[in-house]
């Protein structure tokens, strides 16, 4: 897990300074960079609530939200640069992949 996230990391870090540093009009990009935020903390959110206090369901849920806000994010990442917005891709199907594996665990510890 530690070299896909580090992979994933990159990617997205890249895709972001695709954006920040796009000919795009200012609002575009600053949009953008908020949603990018936006993921960040839901991401940042889901690791204590599934590791730290087992709350799986809750955990699955900021999942769902981070994945809408993913995909918002690469739409917006799309609209100022293609290539920021294929950057996301994987990270996307991470999110997917995780939350399959974070059901799995809610449903099996229910």
């Amino acid at each position: 897990f530690p070299v896909v996230w580090t992979l994933l990391y990159l990617m997205m870090g890249y895709a972001s300074y695709v954006v920040w540093r796009s000919d795009a009009p200012r609002r575009q990009i600053d949009h953008a960079l908020v949603w990018y935020g936006a993921q960040l903390a839901a991401n940042f959110v889901w690791s204590p609530l599934f590791f730290q206090w087992n709350v799986y369901l809750a955990a699955l849920l900021c999942l769902v939200v981070m994945l809408f806000l993913v995909i918002v994010t690469m739409v917006r990442f799309w609209k100022v640069d293609r290539k920021a917005g294929l950057l996301i891709i994987p990270y996307l199907c991470w999110g997917l992949f995780a939350a399959y594996l974070n059901a799995g665990v809610w449903v099996l510890n229910r």
